[in-house]
C-alpha cells in the first residue's frame, strides 16, 4: 500500500488525480505484486519501495536522505547493492558536477559514512560477523544469469545459465 501511495504522489505531480489514482491501483492490484507479496510471502514489495524511494530522492537531488534509504534497502536485502550505480551517478551529478564545493563534498561524505554506520548499528543485535557472513553467502548464492525471471536473459533462452560458463566463453 505504501508503494501504491508513492506512485500516486509522484504521478500527481504530472497528471490529474484520477489518472494518478488509476496508476496507483494498477500497481496495487497487479497480479505479480499480489502473488509475490500476499500469496508467496516475499518482502520484495517492501524492498522495492525503498529502492524506488532512493531513486526518487536521487532525481530530486536529495542525496542525504537517499543515502539512508539505500542503507535500509541494503539492510532489507543485499541485492540492493545492484542499484549502487544509481546512487553513485547521483553523487557524481549532484555533488561533483553540480556546483561543486568542498563543504558540499564533506557534508555528503559525512552523511554517507553515517548511513553506513547506521547499517552497522542496526546489525549489532544480530552480531556483525553473522550479518557480514549472511551477506557474503547471499551474494555468492546466485551463480546463474537468471532463474525463472521475466527479463531479457530469460527471453533469450538463458534461464539457469551458469555465470562461470559465460566467463569461460
Amino acid at each position: 500500500a505504501a508503494t501504491a501511495y508513492l506512485v500516486y504522489k509522484v504521478a500527481r505531480r504530472h497528471v490529474n488525480e484520477s489518472v494518478s489514482f488509476m496508476l496507483s491501483a494498477f500497481y496495487l492490484f497487479n497480479p505479480a505484486v499480489l502473488t509475490d507479496s500476499a500469496l508467496w510471502g516475499q518482502v520484495d514489495s517492501v524492498f522495492t519501495l525503498f529502492l524506488v524511494l532512493m531513486v526518487l530522492l536521487v532525481t530530486e537531488k536529495k542525496m542525504i536522505p537517499a543515502y539512508f534509504i539505500f542503507a535500509l534497502a541494503v539492510f532489507i536485502k543485499p541485492q540492493a547493492f545492484m542499484f549502487t550505480p544509481i546512487l553513485i551517478f547521483g553523487i557524481v551529478e549532484h555533488v561533483f558536477l553540480n556546483d561543486y564545493s568542498r563543504e558540499k563534498f564533506l557534508k555528503n561524505l559525512l552523511y554517507g559514512l553515517l548511513a553506513i554506520a547506521c547499517m552497522f548499528l542496526l546489525s549489532l543485535p544480530f552480531g556483525i560477523d553473522l550479518v557480514i557472513e549472511q551477506y557474503v553467502d547471499t551474494l555468492q548464492s546466485y551463480p546463474y544469469l537468471t532463474i525463472n525471471a521475466f527479463n531479457l536473459w530469460g527471453a533469450l533462452g538463458q534461464n539457469w545459465t551458469e555465470l562461470n560458463l559465460l566467463t569461460s566463453v
